[in-house]
């Protein structure tokens, strides 16, 4: 398996959406009962491994609010989320479409002390949030779900991405938590702004550790998936 890092954005490309992303505080949601002023963790849009995974009533929480956050990224956003429509539709040789139902590719956003600094707080996981939601048609299980970060502000003193060479098949019926506890040392990507980093979604993996968290320190980043349904691969989050 391998992950790729690619420069897609200029740094000053990265700034305006910032910029923009800043102009959108009030669209925001908080992610965190312990946000403050010193710091926090806040999306976007609306995210499925948040809004899907853990819901009891997805309609309301996924698919309702999508229609909410899609519109609000599609008229501030809309031409960074073509760009990565083509992109990936050059990748992978294959069409590349948004599904109208299904929330857009949104922003994370980490502030100050919400950006952590030690790798026991961080959680390796797998991207299966596409289980939950609704698809026109069936998983194409020969092409796996593709997840990709684009990396628009780090702190600064960096950050890096994390994952290990082992797939959900190999570790379904390990403790997640346990198997990391005896393989602490996964392989790190440093991040760069204006990179991609694109990855086999059923690759354990985690965000990696930044080294500083101050008050002025933001991590923000946009996050999305791809799954092939038939004949497309359809861009989600």
């Amino acid at each position: 398996m391998k992950v790729l890092s690619e420069t897609l954005l200029s740094p000053p490309d990265c700034a305006r959406l910032v910029d923009k992303l800043f102009s959108l505080r009030s669209a925001w949601t908080s992610r965190s009962e312990h946000n403050n002023e010193t710091g926090g963790f806040y999306t976007l849009g609306t995210a499925s491994y948040i809004d899907a995974n853990h819901s009891c009533d997805v309609q309301t929480t996924y698919y309702d609010s999508a229609m909410v956050t899609n519109q609000i990224l599609r008229d501030n956003f809309s031409d960074i989320l073509e760009l990565l429509k083509y992109v990936f539709s050059q990748y992978l040789s294959s069409p590349v479409l948004f599904d109208d139902d299904l929330a857009l590719p949104g922003f994370h956003i980490f502030h100050g002390s919400s950006i952590t600094l030690e790798p026991t707080n961080l959680m390796g996981h797998f991207d299966l949030q596409f289980l939950p939601l609704r698809w026109k048609g069936v998983w194409n299980q020969a092409y796996p779900p593709l997840s990709f970060t684009l990396v628009l502000q780090l702190p600064e003193k960096g950050g890096d991405f994390e994952w290990w060479n082992k797939t959900y098949a190999d570790l379904r019926h390990h403790s997640i938590t346990d198997w990391i506890a005896e393989h602490p040392d996964p392989i790190r990507e440093v991040l760069k702004v204006g990179s991609m980093v694109i990855q086999n979604g059923l690759v354990l993996h985690r965000i990696g550790r930044s080294h500083s968290n101050s008050e002025s320190d933001y991590r923000i980043t946009l996050q999305g998936h791809l799954i092939r349904v038939g004949d497309y691969y359809y861009m989600y989050w």
